[in-house]
Formats: structure tokens, sequence, C-alpha cells
């Protein structure tokens, strides 16, 4: 198997001066003092007890995710998110896959989709399963590219008056 670079939490990011940075962990947020768990976490500890094929669908995943946007690639206790403004892309690995999902303004129905949370009227979370590197394919990169319009936060809803 051939090595896969490392990720981690230091990759630079869609800054805004407006962002705040938890003083504890200095994750970035869009409010002040949004709830949060609080926590530096690796690649390794996440991977930990999964196939190593998962590793490697993941790090094809975060290298697609850096072409399409400059990412900052937050590692949680659960997942790998992909951070603009917020999070709008994110891996959770399982034992033999990874489970990504992604947020969109519009509900998506396409056979590879297996579920669909709605949030908010605009607001719609899609889960899709990551089992082969081929998997992350050109409709993983549409996609990824159709995060970023909420990850930026652009054609947000006004607010209720």
């Amino acid at each position: 198997m051939r090595q896969l670079p490392p990720a981690d939490n230091d990759r630079v990011a869609h800054s805004d001066a407006d962002l705040w940075i938890c003083p504890k962990c200095g994750e970035k947020f869009t409010g002040k003092n949004m709830w949060h768990s609080c926590g530096k976490f690796t690649l390794d500890a996440l991977f930990e007890g999964c196939d190593p094929v998962v590793r490697e669908i993941y790090a094809l995943l975060e290298k697609m995710a850096l072409e399409v946007a400059p990412f900052h690639v937050v590692v949680q206790k659960t997942r790998a998110c992909f951070q603009l403004r917020t999070r709008c892309a994110c891996g959770t690995p399982t034992k033999t896959a990874i489970r990504f999902h992604f947020l969109s303004r519009t509900v998506i129905e396409h056979p590879r989709i297996f579920k669909v949370e709605s949030l908010a009227p605009d607001q719609h979370v899609c889960y899709v399963k990551l089992a082969r590197p081929e998997d992350v394919d050109e409709q993983i990169r549409q996609w990824l590219v159709l995060s970023t319009e909420y990850g930026e936060q652009r054609n947000r809803r006004a607010p209720a008056p």
C-alpha cells in the first residue's frame, strides 16, 4: 500500500476577522462561546480499529476537499470535518468505510445518498457511504463544491423580522 500524507489541525483555513477562536482548543466558530467538545484529536486515534482501506479512502477525500477549497481540517473524536466559515462536510470512519456527509441548501435525491436530514428549510445534511477508494470520484467532488456555499455562508436566508 502506498504511503499517504498525514492530516493535521494546522492547515490554513478560510479566515474572517469576525470568527471567534476558542481560547482552550483554538478552533474557529461563527459565534462567541459556541458549544463544542473542546479537545485535540488525531487522525491516528480516529482511525484506530478501522480497516487500512478506510484511512486510504479518507486521505483521498481530504486531498480532494483541499483541491476544491481552502478547508480547515478539524479532527474530532468521531469524525474529521472540512470547515470554511462553518463546517460543511465531514467524514466519519466506521470499521470498513467512511460515512461522508455534506450540507446543501436544497434536498438532493441521488442513488448514492442513503439519508438526508433536513435541519432547516435551507439546511440539509446528505449522507453517502464511501467503501472503496474509487468511491471518491467526480460526484463527491461536485458535492464538496456544493457544500462550500453553506461553508462560506453564501445565499443565507434572511432572518425573520
